[in-house]
Order: C-alpha cells, then structure tokens, then sequence
C-alpha cells in the first residue's frame, strides 16, 4: 500500500469512525427524546424562578408514570399561557411542575377546575427548595401580580441555619442555568442532556429518595434543639409576610411531607415532625398559613389505598406525587380557600 493510499485509508475510517458516532448519538437522542428528555432550560431574566423551560418546550417521560407534554408559552407547566388577572399564584419544585402526569391533572388545573371565578397560574420548576420559591416571590408577585393568595408547596421543609441567613442576607445563589455557549447548546441535543442532567441532579434535585424518618414511639425529636433556627426562620418569614400583607395577598405554605408504610401497612409521616411544629409555629405566630396534608393523604390511603408518592413503573410511596398526591392536594387547598372566604 502506497502513502497516498494509507493515507486516504485513514481519512476515510475517521470519517466512518465520525458518520457512525453521529448515526449513534442519533438513534439515542431519538429514545431519549420518548423516554426521558427534560428539555433546555435558560435564566429567567424576571427572577419569578431562579430558571425557566424554553417556550413550549417538549418533554417526554417514562421513568416516573408515561407522560408527553409541551410546557406553556411562558415556559411553566400550564394549560394557557395567559398571566392576566391571576388571583392564585402557585410556586415549589419538581413536584408542583408536575411532568409526571397530565397537565390537566396537576394542582393547578384541578384548581383551576374546582374554585369558580378563579384563575390560578402555575410557577413550580424543578430543582427549586422553598428557600429557592422564598426568595423568588418578591419578584414573582411583581411580575405576575397575584390579587389574592401566594402559595408555596413544599415536600421538604429542611432549611439549616446557613441557608436561612443567606435567604435573610439575600445571598442565595441561583440555580446555574445557560442561554448560551458549550452547554447551552449541549442541552439541545437529547443524549447529552440525559448525561447533564444526571449530574447535575446531584445538586439541583429536589425528589431525592430521602429515608424516611419514622417516629415509631410517636414522639417528635425535642424541639428545643431549633431554637436558634426558629429565630431566624422567624425573621425570613416575617418580611415574606409583610411583603404579601403591603400587596394584598395570603401567603400559604402547603406541605406535602413524604410518608411511609409501617409494619402494620399503615401509612406514616416520614418526617421530622419536631421541626414541622417549628416551622408551622413560626408561620402562625406571623400569620402565614400553613397546610399539612399528611392526615388527608392517610385519609386517601384508608378509603382508597393510594399512596401519595410514586408511580407503577417506579418506586410506589417515594419519588415525586402522582395523580392521587395532586388531587389530594387541590383538595385540601380548595378546602381551605373556600373557608377562608
């Protein structure tokens, strides 16, 4: 063989080597894009959320129920786009964005459904804490103007001192997110995102499968040990609630704490009830209201043996709520508006 031969040998097996990695990265992306592709999401200049998913952007998912789903306009999981006249503003994480389930079977379409004469927009965005949703309102309530309730679900209520003191100091960081460069377009293609996702998961993820904590004597830790973390705690919520009071709105926390099963099949909090006393005390004494599902989804399980939790082609009782976990929850916000009118 000649050096003009073996040189034309290697050209045309890198460029085989190349056709074969792209017809590769292809036919991945394509599954991807069935199975699990989350989409692209870019800074969300208004600060209403530390990011948003791209206008209409698609998502498909079957790792956690079977769903296909576009988001809205605006980029939020909504069944309109239209932020005219909103009188609820829902905010929280992967649980309130809902891609596990149909749009129209998420909190805020059953809301939707459910009160009369009320329009209720959807915020929720995955990765996002309540420290993140605390820290955003502000600018979400002067975005989307809200006339009549904030409400912030939460599946997780930990909030150590550090965090506290940068929420209160206004020096939480936001969530990275790329509108342009290397990873912004890396996100665009379906299989690299998959690999971008699972790391950064590690950080951003707020559906952790966390081990349930189960007070098996049926006594909470000592509450005492929360001193310090209540006062701070105390003073964070006392300027969210000021700031909600000066612009006519209700600020709700809605918990959803994660459950488990005993021996006996009965289901359980998996919580630290010791800090949600703290926590829902704080929110009283400051007059923010505070709703704990966790007697109405032991209620759902008892009559209807669901649990909140999970999905068939995952892990049933941990994850992120499923359809029996939005209804119960639409439930017992409806219930509470409607006796607070």
């Amino acid at each position: 063989m000649t050096d003009k031969e073996k040189v034309s040998f290697i050209y045309k097996n890198i460029f085989q080597w190349f056709l074969a990695g792209i017809i590769a990265l292809a036919i991945t992306s394509a599954f991807v894009v069935l199975y699990n592709y989350s989409g692209t999401h870019i800074v969300n200049e208004s600060g209403a959320t530390d990011y948003r998913w791209q206008a209409n952007q698609y998502k498909g998912n079957m790792t956690e129920g079977i769903n296909w789903m576009k988001m809205d306009a605006n980029g939020f999981n909504n069944l309109s786009a239209d932020t005219t006249d909103i009188s609820i503003l829902l905010m929280g994480g992967s649980h309130m964005e809902a891609i596990q389930i149909p749009t129209e079977k998420n909190v805020g379409s059953l809301l939707n459904d459910m009160l009369e004469e009320v329009k209720v927009y959807n915020i929720g965005m995955s990765g996002h804490q309540i420290a993140n949703c605390l820290d955003n309102l502000e600018a979400a309530v002067c975005e989307l103007k809200p006339s009549k309730y904030v409400i912030i679900q939460t599946g997780d209520l930990t909030l150590t001192e550090d965090v506290i003191i940068d929420l209160r100091d206004g020096l939480l960081e936001d969530i990275p997110s790329y509108d342009s460069g290397a990873l912004y377009y890396m996100q665009k293609i379906p299989a690299l995102k998959v690999i971008y996702k699972q790391l950064t998961d590690k950080v951003t993820n707020d559906a952790k499968n966390v081990t349930p904590i189960v007070h098996k004597s049926g006594e909470p830790s000592h509450i005492g040990e929360f001193a310090n973390r209540s006062l701070l705690l105390s003073q964070v919520m006392q300027e969210t609630g000021d700031f909600c009071t000066e612009n006519g709105l209700r600020l709700i926390i809605a918990y959803t704490p994660l459950t488990a099963l005993d021996e006996n099949g009965n289901l359980v909090r998996g919580d630290d009830l010791a800090w949600v006393e703290v926590f829902s005390s704080v929110c009283e004494d400051i007059g923010i209201d505070f709703i704990d599902c966790f007697e109405a989804f032991k209620r759902n399980y008892e009559h209807n043996y669901e649990v909140p939790y999970g999905f068939s082609n995952s892990t049933m009782g941990s994850g992120h709520l499923n359809d029996a976990g939005h209804r119960v929850l639409a439930e017992q916000i409806c219930e509470f508006l409607r006796g607070d009118k």
